[in-house]
């Protein structure tokens, strides 16, 4: 008797190791939610915010069609909550994750799937929110390898003293790239 207690005793331990682990595992999880609702299409122009539902319930997720690698976009949950973005479908790789406002980069041009919760244990609500995307602007990603460009001057040959004007094109731009003439 003793011995089929001292088993069932370490039987419930077990169980509540593996429950633990699991829990845990399931906090740091990022969420996928299984119910569609609302889509938008982001604006090329900064600044410029996009409604992609005006009662999304923190259990749905939303496409968001037309995002550039090159542009930062900020998600937003209208009383906070918590946002996963998806690239390629519902359930492909989360690329992004955080509470609202969320601002992410793209890692390519295409259709994100951002996922609405209340937190990162990706807790649901049923009380409608506003979702949002605004474009912020050109990321300042790298772009590897960077393109030189082209240099023109006009004129050509100058002598000292004289004016020149340089022009660049065919280069990578975007926030916080600089160039050196020498």
């Amino acid at each position: 008797m003793k011995k089929i207690i001292q088993i069932k005793q370490r039987a419930k331990l077990l169980l509540l190791l593996i429950m633990s682990v699991s829990s845990a595992g399931y906090l740091s999880a990022q969420c996928t939610n299984p119910y569609q609702y609302g889509s938008g299409t982001v604006s090329t122009v900064a600044g410029t915010t996009v409604t992609i539902s005006t009662c999304n319930y923190l259990s749905e997720y939303s496409p968001v069609y037309g995002m550039l690698s090159s542009t930062v976009y900020t998600m937003g949950i209208a009383n906070g909550g918590y946002i996963t973005m998806r690239q390629g479908s519902a359930t492909g790789p989360a690329v992004a994750w955080g509470t609202s406002p969320l601002t992410f980069t793209p890692p390519a041009n295409g259709t994100y799937y951002a996922h609405w919760t209340v937190n990162a244990s990706c807790v649901t609500s049923s009380g409608c929110q506003v979702t949002t995307v605004q474009t912020v602007g050109p990321s300042n990603n790298c772009q590897n390898p960077a393109a030189g460009g082209t240099a023109a001057a006009v004129p050509a040959l100058a002598c000292l003293g004289q004016p020149v004007t340089v022009s660049l094109t065919g280069a990578t731009t975007g926030t916080g790239t600089t160039f050196q003439w020498q």
